[in-house]
């Protein structure tokens, strides 16, 4: 990278000969505007943590990647997108796993039990994926009230 003359040394970028594999690098307490896929899309802000492994070759994961990767997703997001993210920050950091997390308040009309008046109520949702070197991905999704919702592709 050059600046007017000035170079920077990209650390990550070169080999590592200690042999040392890391199990987890990553970012976590992003806080970024997303839309989230229902009956409808909905925009609300994601409290986000991305990971991946670290091969022995490598001394470090360039962080913005982490960022680049979710933000180069224009769809609302569910959990075959965010299985879609996941895999996609594997493969561009060159590991065997990645994983994300997205922690977010989700809205819902409903209506007063008494009175009948419609009302939005928010309720806390946590989205997650992962994505491993046999190309699978896992993903899970925390409901409210003892609900969830799990899948795997």
């Amino acid at each position: 990278m050059t600046d007017g003359g000035l170079s920077a040394l990209d650390i990550q970028s070169l080999a590592d000969e200690r042999g040392l594999a890391i199990d987890e690098v990553g970012i976590a307490g992003l806080r970024l505007p997303v839309r989230i896929m229902g009956e409808t899309p909905q925009s609300t802000v994601a409290e986000i943590a991305m990971n991946v492994d670290l091969d022995p070759t490598l001394r470090g994961a360039h962080m913005s990647r982490f960022v680049e990767v979710l933000a180069s997703n224009e769809e609302a997001l569910d959990a075959h997108v965010l299985g879609r993210v996941a895999h996609e920050l594997r493969r561009r950091l060159n590991s065997r796993r990645a994983s994300v997390a997205l922690t977010f308040p989700y809205f819902l009309e409903r209506l007063a039990p008494v009175t009948g008046i419609a009302s939005f109520m928010d309720y806390t949702c946590t989205l997650t994926a992962a994505s491993a070197t046999a190309m699978s991905s896992s993903m899970a999704i925390a409901l409210p009230c003892s609900q969830s919702t799990s899948m795997s592709t």
